[in-house]
């Protein structure tokens, strides 16, 4: 499936998502950290649902407030750190949700009849992941509606395509 992957597309998987599951010291590549990296590699469609790379860590965060209080630990005004596993060397292993979105994305490519699997093939696979995927959870945290996104994709796609 690799092979597919336009130059942008490798960046965002290989690098960008890397880079921000290991800033925020997490364990493997997830769709919320593939999310981020669509954002950043300048998907047209993600800039029109007014997504940045700010916002998104932002609602992270929320996401993590909320999740760590609901347990009872309370962060209000602390600066959670994000710790830097110095161990972590190569390339991290990407979850299952994050798999099953580069798959949807590639049946997306194949559905259009595209070659190549772009940032919007990719951010249409990242929309469909269910109420608990990390992308859909951070997605509705920014008020943007995964099921417009995953249209806006398609549409942006199909006008590409003729």
């Amino acid at each position: 499936m690799f092979e597919r992957f336009a130059d942008d597309v490798r960046v965002v998987v290989m690098g960008v998502a890397q880079e921000v599951c290991a800033r925020r010291g997490d364990s493997r590549i997830g769709t919320d950290h593939l999310l981020i990296g669509v954002v950043a590699a300048g998907n047209r469609v993600a800039a029109g649902a007014e997504l940045t790379v700010d916002g998104l860590y932002d609602a992270l965060d929320r996401l993590d407030e909320s999740a760590l209080g609901a347990i009872g630990i309370a962060t209000a005004g602390v600066n959670l750190p994000r710790p830097w596993n110095w161990r972590r060397r190569g390339h991290l292993p990407i979850s299952r949700g994050a798999k099953e979105s580069l798959e949807r994305s590639l049946r997306v490519a194949l559905d259009l009849g595209h070659r190549r699997i772009t940032t919007n093939h990719l951010l249409a696979g990242l929309t469909v992941g269910g109420v608990n995927d990390p992308a859909v959870r951070l997605l509705r945290a920014c008020w943007v509606e995964p099921s417009d996104l995953e249209a806006a994709a398609r549409q942006a796609m199909r006008r590409q395509a003729s």
